[in-house]
């Protein structure tokens, strides 16, 4: 085959856009540093999802009621497996570090405000979360096994859950 009946076949739509890396490149280099494929929200979106999470922290609330989750967290208890527990807040920080890397280091110090670029820029990081946030659970919920059994995962579950929907309601005070 001849190099010259070779065709290169667009595999997008439209053969004009660009792609998240491009974008990047043309805004940094304008000096913009806002990614131009943000899309807007409705109103009514944005309601919803604060509605949503708001029903994650109360549910979050009525099962820390019921089952005084973390005070049997924070006091001794017998049943608990202390070092397991500790080896899940470890995991936990190892994933907040990493969090706190991709959200304020990267776009504040090195400018790079796109996430799609994340996967180019450090191509571990997102899968490290990843695994190191799944290990933390299951670590988790085999320290709190011995106290609440096979109710542990959904106790666990529901109070992350809430504790992750919490964040809708902190300002970001110009960070994010």
């Amino acid at each position: 085959m001849s190099a010259s009946s070779y065709r290169r076949v667009s595999q997008r739509e439209s053969d004009t856009e660009d792609t998240p890396q491009e974008q990047l490149t043309a805004n940094t280099a304008t000096g913009n540093t806002v990614p131009s494929t943000t899309t807007t929200r409705s109103r009514g979106e944005r309601l919803e999802d604060k509605c949503t999470a708001l029903a994650w922290v109360i549910v979050a609330i009525l099962v820390d009621r019921w089952t005084e989750f973390f005070g049997v967290l924070w006091w001794h208890n017998e049943l608990l497996n202390r070092t397991l527990l500790r080896i899940a807040f470890g995991g936990f920080l190892v994933v907040v570090s990493l969090f706190l890397y991709l959200t304020l280091y990267l776009p504040r110090i090195k400018g790079l405000s796109d996430p799609s670029v994340w996967g180019v820029y450090c191509p571990r990081v997102m899968p490290s979360m990843c695994l190191t946030g799944l290990a933390t659970y299951v670590v988790f919920v085999r320290a709190l096994w011995p106290l609440w059994g096979f109710k542990a995962p959904l106790v666990s579950g529901i109070e992350i859950m809430g504790m992750l929907m919490a964040l809708h309601f902190v300002p970001t005070f110009g960070l994010c």
